[in-house]
């Protein structure tokens, strides 16, 4: 049964994209069956998989807009294809790239009818029968885009850093998940809270003990900060990828953590 999973959290820069990537290649490698969504208008992961979305028509958003406009589109043709190389072996993960355009998208979705539930309509278009997980990477602020990914998803995934302002920034999804499920009647499970960029300051202690007070489960888990991140970033490919890192043990942990959580 395939599983809808958003990555996300109202504050920017605690890690988003790096986990949809790297949870994605981890689950990938256990011979998951992965789909990663780039629904975020600055299209980071976009440029994390390489692949330069700004001439491309098979976008997000030509998706969202196709079903905004009620116009014909070949939706499984948003479905790209790439192999990532990993210290072991090549893997293939399919995504959906996004562009700027899409914020644009964003002032449409409020202006229709139903429009928190647009990426739901879209999705029902595309062969997710065929995968285990979907993982949507979102935009750091609350606004239509991040409720339809919200409503679109079964359950959500909110890296938290080693700053307080990040903990505040789950207390805010965590109000509008629940506001959701309060006008709506969508309950959305949080997987939960993944600590990321983690140093061994006394804040990022002072963060982690915050964390085991809320009643919300937490990741075991946890993403140290390391430059292997940008690395891999400029590469246009996982952490996997490269040798002796350690990055790549702690999302393979992640992974094992989620897919265990859901035998």
């Amino acid at each position: 049964m395939t599983k809808i999973i958003a990555i996300a959290n109202q504050k920017g820069g605690v890690g988003k994209t790096a986990t949809t990537m790297n949870l994605g290649t981890a689950l990938s490698l256990q011979e998951k069956r992965v789909l990663l969504i780039d629904s975020d208008p600055q299209a980071n992961l976009t440029h994390y998989l390489g692949n330069e979305s700004k001439v491309d028509l098979n976008s997000l958003t030509e998706g969202l807009e196709a079903i905004i406009e009620k116009k014909p589109f070949e939706f499984e043709q948003l479905i790209k294809t790439r192999e990532l190389k990993t210290t072991t072996k090549t893997v293939t993960i399919d995504y959906i790239v996004s562009n700027k355009y899409l914020s644009g998208v964003e002032l449409a979705l409020s202006q229709v009818i139903g429009g928190e539930m647009v990426l739901s309509r879209l999705l029902r278009q595309l062969p997710l029968k065929q995968y285990d997980y979907v993982l949507i990477d979102t935009k750091p602020s609350l606004g239509r885009l991040l409720i339809n990914v919200l409503i679109a998803s079964d359950s959500v995934i909110i890296p938290v850093d080693s700053k307080n302002s990040s903990i505040e920034g789950y207390k805010e999804l965590a109000t509008t998940i629940n506001e959701i499920a309060d006008n709506l009647g969508q309950n959305i499970k949080i997987e939960g809270l993944l600590q990321t960029m983690v140093t061994h300051t006394n804040n990022a202690k002072e963060v982690a003990r915050t964390l085991e007070t809320l009643s919300v489960p937490v990741f075991k888990t946890s993403i140290p900060l390391l430059n292997e991140a940008e690395t891999s970033y400029r590469m246009n490919d996982s952490v996997f990828s490269i040798k002796n890192g350690k990055l790549a043990k702690c999302y393979e942990n992640l992974a094992k953590e989620l897919v265990e959580g859901d035998n």
